[in-house]
Order: structure tokens, then sequence, then C-alpha cells
């Protein structure tokens, strides 16, 4: 329910109200314990914000999302899955943006290299 408001709120462009009732989501679903479907929530709850918060100029508010959800992702589909891959190359955007190529560049680096070992993988 609270992701069909957050969502609403976000195609009329208030980001920040969307912000807001995602962070109430997470909280929520962090209370709650562990399942797929809470963590596929959590995961969703995580991306749309860092979105949100990219949209409203809050960059290093969105790239704390990007870290949150990054390890979810991971423990949840591994580090070689596409949504795994998609959120890295969305930091390294990030990144970008607010001026840190270094950092950016070694995002890149890690998503290039997780590529590899999932072509690899897939090869074997």
């Amino acid at each position: 329910q609270q992701l069909k408001i957050a969502y609403l709120h976000g195609a009329k462009e208030d980001y920040t109200n969307s912000a807001m009732v995602l962070s109430d989501a997470i909280s929520q679903l962090r209370k709650g314990g562990q399942s797929d479907d809470r963590n596929d929530l959590l995961i969703q709850c995580y991306l749309m914000q860092a979105i949100c918060y990219t949209k409203s100029k809050k960059l290093n508010v969105a790239l704390d999302q990007y870290d949150e959800v990054l390890p979810l992702i991971s423990t949840k589909e591994g580090q070689d899955s596409k949504q795994y891959n998609s959120t890295l190359i969305h930091k390294s955007a990030l990144l970008v943006a607010m001026g840190n190529h270094r950092l950016a560049a070694s995002t890149i680096v890690k998503y290039l290299e997780t590529e590899r070992f999932s072509q690899n993988k897939a090869g074997t």
C-alpha cells in the first residue's frame, strides 16, 4: 500500500513526500523479520528512495540508499545478478554526477569484474 502511495507522489514529482512514505515503509519492513517477500519490498523501497533523493538533488542521501541496498541484493541474488550490476551502474552514474570520479571508476571496475565473473561462470 505504501509503495503505491510513494509511487503516486513520485509520479506527481513530489519526491520529498515519496521519500518520506518510503522511509516509513522501510522502517516497518525492517521491524517485521526476514522473508523473501519482505526483502523484495525492502529492495524496491531503497531503490525507489534513491531515485527520489537523486531527483530532489539530495545526492549524498541517494548514495547512502545505494550503499544500503547493494548488500541486500547481493545476499538475495548474488553479485553476479542483473539487479546487482544495474544498481552498481546507477551508483556509478550518481558518483559521476557528484564529481567523485575516482570512486565512480572503482565502482565501474567492480561492475566489470562481476560481469566478467558471471560470463565465465555461464561459459563453464
